[in-house]
Order: structure tokens, then sequence, then C-alpha cells
């Protein structure tokens, strides 16, 4: 349940690129859960990023910020599963992040706000769903 989140399960890379970075990772609960990537960009001319492998498209949050998200969608059943987040500046990835719902979770745990306690609550349906499903 969600008392086990002792140890933190992302884990972020430094980046090889000092003009790509990412700045922050978290999870939205609008629909669905998605983990939200921003990263930093002065020239997303030659950018790709890879989720799991797979090229995957992003956006700029704000028209000329330069910060650019990355959304992936997941399952109420996959809170546990990480996702590998690669920035790349041509075929070189410059900066990776492994993340997971479950890596959120760790880092507001300590937070006693509305949001907090409903994301823990979710944590703990998705847990008892998976266990119904096997």
């Amino acid at each position: 349940n969600y008392e086990d989140l002792t140890k933190d399960n992302s884990k972020k890379t430094q980046s090889t690129n000092a003009n790509v970075s990412i700045t922050r990772a978290y999870v939205s609960y609008e629909n669905s859960a998605n983990i939200i990537v921003l990263f930093r960009a002065d020239d997303i001319s030659n950018v790709t990023v890879k989720v799991n492998g797979v090229e995957a498209g992003f956006v700029e949050v704000e028209e000329g910020s330069g910060i650019y998200m990355v959304s992936i969608s997941t399952y109420c059943t996959n809170v546990n599963v990480r996702y590998t987040v690669e920035i790349c500046v041509g075929d070189n990835a410059v900066q990776t992040l492994k993340y997971s719902v479950k890596s959120y979770l760790y880092e507001i745990q300590g937070n006693e706000d509305t949001l907090a306690e409903l994301l823990k609550a979710a944590y703990n349906l998705s847990i008892s769903a998976k266990a119904y499903e096997a």
C-alpha cells in the first residue's frame, strides 16, 4: 500500500549538452494519470524525445519560453511502471530520466494538502486494481 513508498524509483542523468536539460517531472490527473516531463532547449531544430525507445511528440509550454512538455499517458494499474525519457540532440541522448507515477508520489508523500491525499488514495486504488487483475 501507500505506506510502502520508502525509496524513490526515479533517476535523472546530468545533461551532456548545456543548451538542453530536463527541468521537472510530475503527474497530472486530468482525465487520466499523465506523467509530464518539462525540458529547456535553446534550439529544438535537432531535438527529439524518446519514451521507452519510441519517438514522442512535445510542445512548447508557452510560445517563446524555451520550455517544452512531453506528456506520457499511463493506466491506473501502471503506477509502478518506470518510463525512460531520453532527450536527444541529433542521434545522441543528452539526458535521460526514468520516472513513474510512484516516483511523483514519493516526492509529495510528506504533503498534507488535498491533492496529495487524493494521489495517495489513487495509488492505493491502483495497487488494489492490479492485484485484482492477477
